[in-house]
């Protein structure tokens, strides 16, 4: 593992060069970190030093930690949800592609899990309309090092509690899911988990997501989505996945609108929202790829 203490003058120090461009930050979103790197407080910048402190302990961490590094953080943020979150990831983003780039890994790939601020920042403001983002607990995996794109696809090399080594998959909101991109993301996954993983290689490929619900094969035959299903076979129970629904298909956090509120402009969301309307609920399967 990484490792250091922040201070508060090393924070405005790491701060002052910011690595955007590794971050994939649009202007818009730029602008924003820009800003509010411009207006930290010496109070706000003590708790952002110190959640950057946690996220570089992470580096290097093979198992998904239970604690996250923002819980002093939870706090409403006048200038965007998450903004000192987020100033803790610029702060340390160089570090995560450092130690990936001491693995043998060249700069594209090693920024690869960093750019994905750039994305939740999109998602974010395409959801709700502002700048920001809800998602920071989630960003620990890429900050960690163990989370990379490959084509495709996001995959984690990491430690899972029952599977042992696993290449975790992840689909991003812009991931085209035809077959032969989904296999050249798991094929290059396998080739840079051994450069950089040697510790970690594993032929196994695990994915736990809502997309695998075996309803969907069923519901929307023919399609990629249910293509994708239809490859994992489950190795746990499954869990309710109603919320995760309203989040990645209708781009909405709970509380639940009425469901004829909700817009049935694609396949998906209209046998979604049919399905729910029946009294049937979504599920996330955990599974490992068979096929």
């Amino acid at each position: 593992m990484s490792g250091g203490v922040v201070g508060v003058d090393d924070l405005r120090a790491r701060l002052a060069a910011p690595p955007l461009d590794a971050l994939d930050l649009d202007d818009v979103d730029r602008a924003l970190v820009v800003d509010a790197i411009g207006a930290l407080d010496d109070d706000d910048a003590a708790q952002v030093a110190a959640a950057s402190t946690a996220l570089l302990a992470g580096i290097g961490r093979a198992e998904r930690s239970p604690a996250h590094p923002f819980a002093a953080l939870d706090r409403p943020d006048a200038r965007a949800p998450g903004m000192l979150p987020i100033l803790a990831l610029v702060a340390t983003a160089a570090d995560v592609v450092a130690w990936l780039q001491a693995r043998g890994l060249d700069e594209e790939t090693a920024s690869s899990g960093v750019a994905d601020l750039g994305q939740q920042l999109r998602v974010h403001r395409r959801a709700t309309g502002v700048g920001g983002i809800d998602t920071a607990d989630w960003l620990a995996s890429p900050w960690s090092g163990a989370l990379l794109r490959h084509g495709a696809l996001q995959v984690e090399h990491v430690r899972h509690p029952r599977l042992g080594w696993v290449r975790s998959l992840h689909v991003p909101a812009d991931a085209p899911l035809d077959r032969a991109s989904v296999d050249a993301s798991i094929a290059a996954s396998a080739v840079v988990g051994a450069l950089a993983f040697p510790e970690r290689t594993t032929d196994v490929v695990h994915c736990a997501s809502w997309m695998l619900d075996p309803w969907i094969v069923e519901a929307l035959p023919g399609s990629r989505l249910a293509a994708l299903a239809a490859r994992f076979e489950p190795v746990a129970d499954d869990e309710d996945a109603a919320d995760d629904v309203l989040w990645f298909v209708w781009g909405r956090r709970p509380p639940w609108p009425a469901l004829a509120a909700l817009p049935r402009d694609t396949s998906l969301r209209r046998v979604l929202a049919a399905r729910i309307e029946a009294g049937g609920r979504p599920i996330v399967r955990e599974g490992v790829l068979a096929a």
